[in-house]
């Protein structure tokens, strides 16, 4: 499918938008038709005048089991189509922008990025799902929301996936990464864009050329304004998080909620997801833990070997735990 370009993507550095538009639109064309954009309008539990549009993609059937795909505080719901558009046979696959990123409304200046919000989001995207329950994947923020969701109402999630991301940060972990994604930055050429967020996503792990332009597609739009590609969210929200990541998170009484199996993804060069963490977390029953190689924080789950060990433990949640190594395709 991508013969044509392997020239431009071996040369990428001296690509011109134009070429990287068309390459972009060819990698994205593997997934059309295969979901839907929707929207609900979502309800700050404190000012119910300030509403906000949440958009979201919904891959496969809505008789089919309901997999909600949460990424991390920087990412946008099209993160997860590789994943999605893989899992579609078999679950109604839903993956969210959060407030503030990719097609969903930014937040009025009155209404706090908080853990709080991205909580009341989801919550309120299952009702508006009308569903008693659902599974969950969480890529790093979104695991500790899926956590503090668990910590309020256990019965609300039938299957948890943790990737690469467990009831303990430390903030000094957490401010390191918090000072990067508070910066903003003008792309100016494809190659400046790929090579700064190459730099930022070099822990995703050995994935093709086509996955990384296809996310970095995805988190950044073009503004005229600014001659150049910027990231798809508020500057806020970032700022936001750079003030939150001051503190760990410490969801320990969370962790002892959890009362649905378990499978825990972790990058095995994660610098964000301890050894630590990861033994202390082996005490809960019916938890599988995927080892993924070359890869830190965060496995993009892309890869078609990672997502078929994920298809697997999902169709067979209920047997007992399992530990095991997901060698890259």
């Amino acid at each position: 499918m991508l013969r044509k370009w392997t020239e431009k993507e071996l040369h990428i550095e001296s690509m011109s938008w134009q070429d990287y538009d068309a390459y972009a639109s060819e990698v994205f064309s593997r997934f059309s038709g295969q979901f839907n954009l929707e929207s609900f309008r979502f309800i700050p539990p404190h000012n119910e005048r300030l509403s906000s549009l949440v958009s979201f993609t919904t891959w496969g059937h809505k008789s089919k089991p309901v997999l909600i795909c949460l990424g991390g505080v920087a990412n946008v719901a099209r993160r997860f189509d590789y994943l999605a558009s893989d899992l579609s046979s078999h679950y109604h696959v839903v993956c969210p922008d959060w407030l503030g990123r990719g097609l969903s409304d930014w937040l009025a200046p009155d209404v706090n990025y908080d853990l709080n919000a991205y909580v009341q989001q989801i919550r309120q995207l299952i009702a508006h799902l009308n569903v008693p329950s659902v599974s969950i994947l969480g890529s790093s923020m979104g695991a500790t929301v899926a956590l503090e969701i668990i910590g309020q109402d256990s019965s609300l999630i039938d299957a948890l996936i943790l990737n690469d991301t467990g009831p303990f940060i430390d903030a000094s972990t957490r401010s390191r990464r918090a000072t990067t994604l508070a910066q903003e930055y003008v792309f100016r050429t494809p190659g400046d864009m790929l090579r700064k967020l190459g730099a930022s996503q070099k822990h995703d792990g050995p994935i093709p050329q086509s996955v990384r332009l296809h996310n970095a597609h995805a988190l950044t739009r073009w503004s005229n304004e600014k001659g150049g590609r910027i990231y798809r969210h508020d500057p806020r929200a970032m700022l936001s998080y750079q003030i939150a990541a001051m503190l760990d998170v410490d969801q320990w009484a969370k962790w002892a909620s959890v009362i649905c199996p378990v499978l825990v993804i972790r990058g095995m060069e994660s610098n964000v997801f301890s050894l630590e963490t990861l033994e202390r977390m082996r005490s809960k029953p019916a938890m599988s833990v995927m080892h993924v190689p070359l890869t830190g924080h965060t496995p993009a789950l892309a890869d078609p070997h990672h997502i078929e060990w994920i298809k697997d433990w999902l169709t067979h949640a209920e047997l007992p735990e399992k530990e095991f190594c997901a060698l890259n395709t």
